[in-house]
């Protein structure tokens, strides 16, 4: 009996240390005044990406030019993240993934001659304009790897150098914007990496869905022929504008046609090339 009324006090001088902590938090608020001024705990839920042990960057804009910016590692916040914010609607973003890629200017940019990061993020407009504002953490796959199979390029090549040509591809959204959680317009160009076996490989970040996306094949430095891949992808049932993006598949082969598919057990022809092995595809 005294031992359940020693865990109902211990239990109730935590509770109470824990409120003491976050009212204390709120610097030069007390409970009398008016607390209009004063800011909002911002709780996010972190659960969903527990496990990982890549960086996340957070950043937070808010009303009268306020922003936070921190930088977690999702294994040591398990359940919750939080941070005081401005009283108002808060632009909430968390990014993970960056490697070449850098943050300028509230956007992840993408430099002339690379490709895209293995970017996930996380966009939300979290109503902080009361004593608490809650959120959670999902993160969203932001590019598309896409496998270019050159079918009838010699598998045992050991390099670029090995082959007659090299697809490059070039877009018209080359990052992403934190503050609007959309494709940042600009141009995108970058060869693709050849990863063996007959096939070259590149990540391509998200693209507005009805905007070119150009495959050129590049032969000694000029380009032999190309296609709006795009459409091809498009045609194929890819979207642009799917949360979490695909990755997708081409075929490209010296019998004047284009495949395209999930994988390449499972291919569908969508095109034929009307002009030598690359060009313009014929409908």
């Amino acid at each position: 009996m005294g031992t359940g009324r020693q865990h109902q006090h211990r239990n109730l001088i935590i509770s109470l240390s824990m409120l003491t902590s976050v009212l204390a938090g709120f610097q030069g608020c007390s409970v009398k005044e008016d607390r209009s001024y004063c800011p909002s705990l911002l709780i996010v839920n972190t659960e969903e990406i527990s496990q990982s042990i890549s960086p996340h960057i957070i950043h937070i804009w808010g009303e009268g030019g306020f922003h936070l910016y921190d930088k977690i590692i999702p294994e040591e916040y398990p359940h919750e993240w939080t941070a005081e914010v401005r009283r108002s609607v808060n632009t909430l973003t968390a990014v993970c993934g960056l490697d070449k890629t850098e943050i300028e200017n509230r956007c992840v940019t993408i430099h002339r001659g690379q490709e895209s990061d293995r970017l996930w993020a996380h966009h939300s407009l979290v109503d902080c304009s009361g004593e608490y504002g809650y959120d959670t953490l999902r993160l969203h796959k932001q590019y598309c790897v896409l496998t270019i199979d050159m079918l009838d390029y010699p598998e045992d090549a050991t390099d670029w150098s090995e082959f007659p040509a090299i697809p490059e591809i070039q877009g018209s959204c080359s990052g992403y914007m934190l503050d609007e959680g959309s494709p940042l317009h600009g141009d995108f160009l970058a060869n693709a990496r050849y990863v063996g076996n007959g096939m070259f490989q590149i990540i391509l970040p998200r693209q507005e869905p009805d905007d070119d996306l150009l495959m050129r094949v590049i032969q000694d430095g000029v380009s032999i022929g190309s296609v709006d891949i795009g459409v091809v992808l498009k045609m194929a049932g890819f979207d642009w504008q799917k949360e979490d993006l695909d990755d997708a598949f081409i075929i490209i082969r010296n019998s004047n046609s284009i495949d395209i598919g999930g994988s390449g057990d499972n291919t569908m022809k969508v095109a034929a090339w009307q002009f030598g092995s690359f060009g313009t595809p014929g409908w």
